[in-house]
């Protein structure tokens, strides 16, 4: 397995200067896109549904925006990735090629933070803090895209193209001790996208997960 390096993925050179967890993983042995214009990514030879693609837990259908050229997923939020190219744990089920495993941030416990930036195209902010002291904390991100500007600059059989896309994470965790917590986890995105006279296209993932962690011992 891999386990991609969050803040090394934000200084790789990408399209639009958004930092992009599939385009990191495209640099890994094994792992190649799908071609241009289209989402996911293939590792060994196989194909995009035969992979795995968890968030916190849920599973991700779509993986990507505007047709492949940013991931669904805001790399502000994420505190680990993992591909698993081979020896998936039985856990997580079954895939024939790969399982990508992320989990989001927990929160800052002891102050409020902020971030933010703005790109060409799209523009996204993240804030984290604690409600209650080193006990519950809450994190909210999201991304929001405006490529039309940029369309319509292009000749008029381009121009009348539209294409929008937004996605929003949050999540709290409460930490009843050391040992035990409890997070809930929502992520919603949506896409839209139109060619004029042939192509339409819309997707829309909302998802919730809840989940306790217990560490028993220190094995």
């Amino acid at each position: 397995n891999v386990k991609l390096n969050i803040q090394g993925i934000k200084k790789i050179p990408v399209v639009f200067g958004e930092a992009d967890i599939l385009k990191a993983l495209m640099l890994q042995p094994g792992v190649t896109t799908v071609g241009e214009g289209a989402g996911g990514f293939n590792v060994r030879g196989g194909r995009v549904d035969q992979n795995l693609v968890l968030l916190d837990g849920i599973p991700l259908f779509n993986t990507s925006h505007l047709l492949g050229f940013f991931a669904n997923i805001n790399p502000d939020v994420v505190q680990d990735a993992t591909l698993y190219k081979g020896g998936i744990p039985a856990a997580y089920g079954g895939r024939l090629s790969s399982l990508l495993n992320m989990n989001t941030k927990n929160g800052n416990e002891e102050e409020t933070k902020a971030s933010w930036g703005i790109g060409p195209v799209s523009a996204r902010a993240m804030v984290e803090g604690p409600l209650i002291k080193n006990k519950l904390t809450f994190l909210l991100g999201g991304r929001a895209a405006y490529p039309n500007y940029i369309i319509k600059a292009f000749p008029k059989n381009v121009n009348e193209s539209r294409a929008f896309f937004y996605d929003a994470n949050a999540k709290l965790q409460y930490k009843f001790n050391t040992n035990n917590r409890l997070s809930l986890t929502f992520y919603r995105s949506y896409d839209n996208f139109k060619f004029p006279e042939d192509t339409v296209y819309h997707w829309t993932t909302t998802a919730a997960s809840m989940q306790f962690s217990s560490v028993l011992s220190k094995n």
